[in-house]
């Protein structure tokens, strides 16, 4: 238990270091000439001094690396975490603050286990008991003087161990590989001044932006945010886009997935912006909590060592019996005892398999090559056989079963239902209806849907060599965009069209609208939301045949029925709308009046490919195979039927 004489003095220590720098950057001023901005003013540093006084009265101890972890940042307000960080909200830390703070709680990483040298990995091959008893059997023919025997034992042992720590060693030179293949950097904003920095030197207090695109490097309170969207299944297995905003505020407990004024490491930003304040680095973020229960976990023996384990102990004790049964007869038949005692012992060493653990590492070594063909990194050559004795698989939903990215699978306009075809977010898919191909350009209705989409997006994209699509954004809004450019429409068809209007989504409203213009200067609404919500703006809607009619109440129903076909489907549905104007009125509501119901599309995270006959074959093998996820019970149970 920390000892609150020994906080204060620490604190006062601090406090005192911090006034003494202060003192020393007046004396420089003084004596030669530096910029302004290099020098802590007088009125931060007298705010400095209350902050740390207000802190030692309210806190009784100062910010340290065992009592980070007791907060709950998301309850706490910002001038509180200010206070208890020491930090200015606007300003940041000041750099020597930040490297003091780095030199007592450690760099903003993963504390790995201690590495092993390799003369220990060498070592840690003899642990195994059959090894030990090849080296007992080279012992008692050296003392017999078999030379040659126990030379070759030795040679054996000693290239089995050779193979392992080659293995081991190559699997950490890997794993290190994929390590400095990535060296994220974050933009901080340090002495007033922003500026990039190693994510791996971010410290509590830090002041960090970011932006779409970025993924967030440590655990932070938001501090401001703009439409701001993150992307945190690796975190919480969530596939969708999560709201995040700093004017959220909570007095109770919430889980981990509801605090919405936290960002947290490993998530990815897909839509907005924001600027946080740094809480947590390290081991002491969610993501390192995990960290540290995997690092906890005890290393067993595979159960391929176990048996061999069991095998050397059946060979010893049965080689001791026939090597005493031996010596017994026959000095009873009168030989002499050294001379049959070096014949039991003789027959003992012969019957030990010196080549079945060199026959057992040279396959195993041949698995683990193949394995590593296919992009599977294994450091302990034993593991290759661990797969095998599976009986039982649990496995992640979503990145795992899933592709991870939503996928728009179905689309309906009146009384016509089309299924889309390709893979994820690949620029590549037809759409089928009746089982058949269908042309896009050659349906009006479908048509009309798919440019509604493409227009009433913010996603951001560009299209690789390999024909896969990068984009950033909200992952419908990423969904409808990759619809589009599976149909194929013309560049031109929207490169015409320019963006006059917009209002924003909204959790609360669940739509987005925007007006474009054409090239013959007519403007087009084109809205996108909540089937309910777009429905009860529209008047007309676009039929069958393409032409535009008043909305009938058997429409409304067929309409209906298609909405909840989808949502048993666990798809997550969206409708879309359109109306032309001859000028843009003032008011939003007109904007939104009268609108012409199109269609709807089932989005959802799709089976990844090759899932379905993976796990066909788990089950012909013999392999249960359990599903983890948090979504709701209908949506794992459609992506298990598939």
């Amino acid at each position: 238990m920390v000892n609150e004489k020994d906080i204060y003095t620490i604190l006062d220590d601090i406090i005192n270091d911090y006034q003494a720098t202060l003192k020393i950057q007046e004396e420089t001023k003084a004596s030669i000439s530096i910029t302004d901005d290099n020098i802590i003013s007088s009125e931060r540093a007298t705010a400095m001094e209350h902050r740390s006084s207000y802190l030692e009265k309210k806190y009784k101890k100062p910010y340290r690396k065992k009592i980070v972890g007791r907060h709950d940042w998301y309850k706490m307000s910002l001038h509180e975490i200010g206070l208890l960080l020491k930090s200015d909200i606007d300003k940041g830390l000041y750099e020597a603050e930040a490297l003091k703070l780095l030199e007592i709680i450690g760099y903003n990483e993963f504390a790995g286990k201690k590495k092993k040298s390799i003369i220990a990995m060498f070592f840690q091959q003899f642990n195994d008991y059959i090894m030990k008893l090849l080296l007992g059997a080279s012992g008692v023919s050296m003392f017999l003087g078999q030379i040659a025997d126990a030379l070759t034992i030795v040679a054996i042992v000693v290239l089995e161990a050779i193979l392992g720590v080659w293995q081991n060693y190559k699997a950490e030179m890997s794993l290190e590989a994929l390590k400095k293949y990535t060296s994220p950097a974050s933009k901080v904003i340090r002495d007033g001044k922003t500026q990039m920095i190693p994510s791996r030197s971010l410290v509590p207090g830090d002041i960090i932006s970011f932006e779409a695109g970025d993924i967030i490097p440590a655990d932070a309170r938001l501090i401001s945010s703009s439409n701001l969207q993150l992307h945190e299944a690796s975190l919480t297995g969530e596939s969708e886009a999560i709201e995040k905003s700093y004017k959220v505020n909570y007095t109770n407990d919430v889980s981990l997935a509801d605090r919405k004024n936290m960002v947290f490491l490993g998530t990815k930003v897909i839509k907005g912006n924001g600027k946080a304040i740094v809480v947590e680095t390290g081991m002491d973020t969610e993501m390192g909590k995990i960290a540290k229960l995997l690092d906890e976990t005890q290393e067993v023996l595979t159960p391929l060592q176990q048996d061999l384990n069991r095998l050397a102990k059946t060979i010893t004790w049965g080689c001791v019996g026939v090597s005493v049964g031996v010596i017994i007869s026959g000095v009873l038949g009168g030989q002499p005892f050294l001379e049959m005692l070096r014949t039991g012992v003789s027959l003992a060493v012969g019957a030990i398999p010196e080549g079945l653990s060199t026959i057992l590492t040279i396959s195993l070594a041949f698995g683990v090559q193949r394995m590593a063909k296919k992009g599977a990194i294994v450091k302990q050559l034993p593991s290759v056989e661990t797969l095998s004795c599976a009986d039982v698989i649990c496995t992640d939903k979503t990145g795992t079963l899933t592709t991870g990215e939503m996928t728009v699978t179905d689309v309906y306009t009146l009384n016509k239902k089309y299924i889309v075809g390709g893979e994820g977010n690949k620029a590549y898919g037809d759409f089928f209806y009746n089982d058949k191909i269908v042309n896009v350009e050659d349906d009006k209705s479908l048509k009309q849907l798919i440019t509604i989409s493409y227009l009433c997006n913010n996603a951001h994209y560009k299209i690789k060599d390999n024909d896969e699509i990068q984009m950033i954004g909200d992952p419908t809004e990423v969904a409808l965009k990759v619809l589009a450019e599976k149909a194929k429409l013309r560049i031109n068809h929207m490169d015409c069209y320019t963006r006059v209007k917009e209002l924003a989504f909204d959790s609360e409203i669940k739509k987005m609208t925007v007006i474009c213009k054409d090239h013959e200067e007519k403007y087009t609404v084109n809205t996108k939301g909540a089937p309910d919500v777009i429905l009860s703006k529209c008047k007309k809607i676009l039929d069958e045949k393409g032409l535009v009619r008043e909305i009938k109440s058997e429409d409304l129903c067929t309409i209906n029925r298609a909405i909840d076909k989808m949502a048993d489907n666990s798809l997550r549905v969206m409708a879309f709308g359109f109306k032309e104007l001859t000028s843009i009125p003032d008011e939003n509501e007109e904007i939104e009046k009268d609108i012409v119901f199109v269609g709807l599309t089932g989005i959802i995270d799709p089976a990844r490919p090759g899932v379905a006959s993976s796990i066909k074959k788990c089950h012909k093998a013999g392999i249960k195979v359990v599903m983890i996820t948090g979504d709701h019970k209908k949506t794992a149970m459609a992506i298990g039927n598939k």
